[in-house]
């Protein structure tokens, strides 16, 4: 929060997306108090994410909405997806224009607006480094 409020980020409809570390519906419900919307990936053990979401087919998706707009999805792909989201519906798109497999929309703009955050920290582990660190 300090770093959005420094950089003058704050009350002007950023979309901000996150990793699984930062998940918080009391931080969700601030950012849209702030006329901002979060994404976000989630553990379904977090704190008040409800346990009862919880798909059991390939391509499922289970999900609560709240009164003031805030989702919380599940979907079942290769392995469990927890989406909290301010901004989506549970709506299903087509994953790329030409397949006829469907996603949740909030997976895919996830992804895209996260433009490859999570891969470079995913392929940092197979750099070799040359240097011992200490």
């Amino acid at each position: 929060m300090d770093f959005m409020q420094a950089g003058g980020f704050l009350d002007k409809r950023y979309m901000v997306y996150m990793d699984n570390w930062y998940t918080s519906p009391v931080l969700f419900h601030y950012l849209q108090g702030r006329k901002m919307s979060a994404v976000d990936t989630a553990n379904i053990n977090r704190q008040y994410i409800p346990k009862d979401l919880k798909p059991v087919q390939k391509g499922e998706v289970h999900f609560r909405s709240s009164g003031n707009g805030m989702l919380c999805l599940c979907w079942l792909d290769s392995k469990l997806v927890t989406m909290p989201s301010t901004v989506h519906t549970s709506r299903m798109v087509q994953a790329r224009p030409q397949s006829r497999r469907m996603k949740p929309q909030c997976v895919v703009e996830y992804h895209s607006g996260m433009k490859g955050v999570d891969f470079r920290g995913s392929v940092s582990g197979f750099v070799p480094f040359s240097q011992k660190i200490a």
